[in-house]
């Protein structure tokens, strides 16, 4: 198991200056971007995960300064979920969903990072009731991706959505998207949200699992990111089934403050 942190951290440092303009984060995300690689490396991590935030790392201007930032380091990359839409009723919508989603991809390539994280789709309550029609846009959406995606040999892991969204909660809904050629993220606080023991995932997927964000949640709310031990999540069980399946793969301890990240960090100190 490798554990890592992700440029999620600076979402607490944005928030101290919410009243700044779009400019002003562009110009301070490298500084931020920095600060977490610091992070990383003070709690003797394994890896890093980039969470795009566009229009903020879609400034390609400064790519080549991330690459040399994350040389050498054991990287993976989330692709957006803000705005963008696989599930989207709109044709329009999902074109360009796609269009920037393959953009991200292309970045990957520049950065040399093999690993994708990618969020299934979103829609209303209302348009909930034409399953169908859901699932086969999101169906379509994901090969696209996968097929560009084949030919710089990278893996998408899809994750698993929070209660707050309507759909691809279970195991059983995550299907779709491994017929559609991606592996699978698991999101334990996702899955805390909607009432299910994330190691129903681990047996249901086994090796399909490739990536887990490691966060805790409250059963039947709405996602809060909590740090490890503040929700309802048994993690002394999780790790416990992850070390008998042999688990490898990276674990992100995806939350927004440093002070969340060395709580979780001490939590798990004893069953790593």
């Amino acid at each position: 198991m490798k554990f890592g942190v992700s440029t999620m951290l600076m979402f607490s440092e944005m928030l101290k200056h919410k009243e700044k303009p779009l400019s002003y984060y562009k110009n301070q995300f490298l500084d931020v971007f920095k600060k977490t690689l610091e992070i990383k490396k003070k709690y003797n991590l394994d890896c890093f995960e980039i969470l795009s935030l566009k229009p903020i790392i879609s400034n390609l201007a400064y790519k080549g300064e991330i690459k040399k930032l994350i040389r050498g380091v054991n990287c993976t990359y989330h692709l957006p979920f803000i705005e963008y839409n696989l599930a989207a009723f709109s044709d329009k919508l999902r074109t360009i969903s796609l269009k920037d989603f393959k953009e991200d991809i292309d970045l990957c390539v520049f950065l040399d990072i093999k690993r994708l994280v990618i969020h299934t789709g979103w829609f209303s309550s209302a348009h909930s009731l034409l399953p169908k029609e859901i699932l086969r846009n999101v169906r379509e959406s994901l090969r696209q991706l996968v097929d560009y995606s084949k030919k710089y040999n990278m893996e998408f892991c899809a994750e698993n959505l929070p209660i707050n969204d309507t759909m691809f909660h279970t195991p059983e809904e995550m299907e779709l998207a491994v017929e559609c050629g991606t592996y699978i993220c698991l999101d334990t606080g996702h899955a805390i949200t909607n009432n299910i023991d994330p190691v129903k995932f681990l047996d249901h997927f086994g090796d399909k699992i490739k990536h887990i964000h490691l966060v805790d949640d409250l059963i039947n709310k709405p996602d809060m990111h909590l740090p490890i031990g503040d929700g309802d999540l048994d993690y002394v069980n999780l790790f416990k089934r992850l070390k008998e399946m042999n688990y490898k793969g990276n674990i992100i301890i995806e939350l927004g403050s440093e002070a969340g990240v060395e709580k979780s960090l001490k939590k798990l100190e004893n069953i790593k």
